[in-house]
């Protein structure tokens, strides 16, 4: 794909966006398949603060992630959570209700991103992909992603961050060379 990026005609106004985007790909961003690139962001749908769900519908999740997530620890913070598939939210009225629910509460910052894709005309989609449970903090986290998944638009955004990326990796290398001696 990235042979033919020289095809693509660039306009200069966009490269603020395609530094920011290059930015958030070193750093999260995913190719899955070959033909999507997805940007995670994540929103607490429940914690002291914020509590979108009710008691009945709490309760709910934390049963079902208790009996049928996949459980998770994150070895630098200790910090360990249920990952609760979308599939296992199919199905009864309360399923279908919590996850009404959490599609109506996307996160600023991935409603941030598709508002920067579709202003370079990049299609993407909103995707809430995984709801996570931490029985120690009683909080329950959906994790959203703002996915590209045409061919065309696959190949625009990495046209887009691509010479970025090279130039990072140019400055990083600059910076051994200069900083770093072989012992």
């Amino acid at each position: 794909k990235l042979d033919f990026i020289d095809m693509f005609n660039i306009d200069k106004n966009i490269l603020a966006y395609s530094e920011y985007f290059s930015g958030i790909y070193d750093t999260e961003g995913s190719i899955i398949k070959d033909s999507n690139i997805v940007l995670p962001t994540s929103v607490t749908i429940y914690n002291k603060n914020i509590n979108i769900l009710t008691k009945k519908e709490l309760k709910y999740l934390f049963l079902l992630a208790k009996n049928h997530g996949t459980f998770r620890r994150i070895e630098d913070t200790g910090s360990e959570y249920y990952k609760l598939g979308l599939n296992r939210l199919k199905g009864n009225k309360i399923s279908s209700i919590i996850l009404k629910k959490l599609r109506n509460h996307y996160p600023g910052l991935a409603l941030s991103h598709k508002k920067m894709l579709d202003d370079i005309k990049i299609n993407s989609k909103l995707e809430l992909k995984s709801i996570h449970v931490n029985f120690k903090t009683n909080r329950i986290t959906a994790a959203w992603w703002v996915k590209i998944n045409l061919v065309e638009d696959v190949i625009r955004f990495v046209s887009l961050i691509e010479p970025h990326i090279k130039r990072k990796a140019q400055k990083l290398n600059n910076f051994v060379s200069n900083y770093v001696s072989l012992t």
